[in-house]
């Protein structure tokens, strides 16, 4: 798969490892490690959003042809995908221009939809958990308006068979509780 990955920063990027690995929002050293085989599911899947004519199971397997059509390769970008009518013509210099200036807007978007692939069964349990906690602190202060935040870390400790310090960081970490407070 590291040849078939050259040969994509060639044909994308003009061979230029920095380049292609700009486009893709990594750092260089990142692109490094998996043209010395450390590559895995996560940067498999950014290659193919920012590039969905790219043939998967050319990138995968080596079979068939780079791309899915000769004619168009549509490159991503948030706003104005760019186009062009042969690869050869893609000016890379072009895309990186336009994804420094909309890097800004990319990163978030990216975050968003990768965040679920991302997690593990443990994080995704854990994000719902902690989901669940803050509804529940949020629930109780509407309820008892006037008890302090303490005690009703204190309740939902009890209900959720962790520690008081442990909900509280929770809290803070979802912005909905301060040290300040305690």
């Amino acid at each position: 798969m590291t040849t078939r990955l050259i040969e994509l920063i060639n044909s994308v990027a003009e061979g230029s490892k920095a380049q292609f690995a700009r486009m893709m929002g990594w750092k260089p050293q990142y692109l490094s490690g998996m043209l010395n085989g450390r590559i895995g599911l996560t940067p498999i899947i950014r290659i193919l959003q920012v590039l969905p004519n790219l043939n998967a199971r050319w990138l995968l397997l080596g079979e068939g042809k780079m791309f899915n059509s000769d004619e168009w390769i549509e490159i991503q970008s948030i706003g104005n995908p760019i186009f062009s009518q042969k690869k050869d013509c893609i000016h890379t210099s072009e895309l990186v221009d336009q994804y420094e200036s909309e890097k800004k807007d990319l990163i978030p978007v990216i975050s968003e939809a990768n965040e679920d692939i991302l997690k593990t069964p443990r994080e995704k349990e854990r994000s719902l958990i902690h989901t669940k906690i803050c509804s529940r602190y949020k629930e109780l202060m509407k309820q008892f308006p006037g008890v302090k935040s303490y005690r009703l870390m204190k309740v939902i400790a009890t209900e959720h068979s962790r520690t008081i310090p442990n909900i509280r960081k929770i809290l803070i970490d979802y912005g909905l509780y301060s040290n300040k407070h305690y």
